[in-house]
């Protein structure tokens, strides 16, 4: 015995003897073969055709399936439109750019500068 084995307690020694004895038990009957053979297990057993309503369903099915398949090979084949080349997007600075203010509302007709106000000599 190793060192390790002598400072285990004894319970644990136990454990792992019955844990050891119970897998080569399993493995001695699963080596003897089935319960019973195949064939018997087929004799009991008889084959039953499919109901009409559950091939009709698994047909429907196929159907589905298969127009889904040809839609999707359709799709890649035909291209409806090309699609357009990406425009380059600005690279990123590492100064952020001034944002815009507010955007002013116009008149149809520009103000004038108080500077450019009328005259008293000018007539209207």
């Amino acid at each position: 015995m190793s060192a390790a084995r002598r400072d285990e307690p004894e319970q644990e020694i136990s454990i792992r003897q019955r844990e050891h004895e119970l897998f080569r038990s399993h493995a001695d009957d699963s080596s003897a073969g089935p319960a019973r053979p195949f064939a018997d297990y087929l004799r009991d057993t008889p084959s039953a055709p499919l109901p009409a309503w559950v091939k009709a369903l698994l047909w429907g099915l196929a159907a589905v399936v298969a127009l889904l398949f040809a839609a999707a090979l359709w799709r890649s084949i035909h291209k409806t439109h090309a699609r357009a080349p990406k425009t380059p997007r600005p690279s990123v600075s590492s100064t952020p750019d001034p944002r815009p203010g507010p955007i002013a509302a116009t008149s149809p007709r520009p103000r004038r500068p108080a500077c450019f106000s009328s005259s008293p000599n000018q007539e209207s």
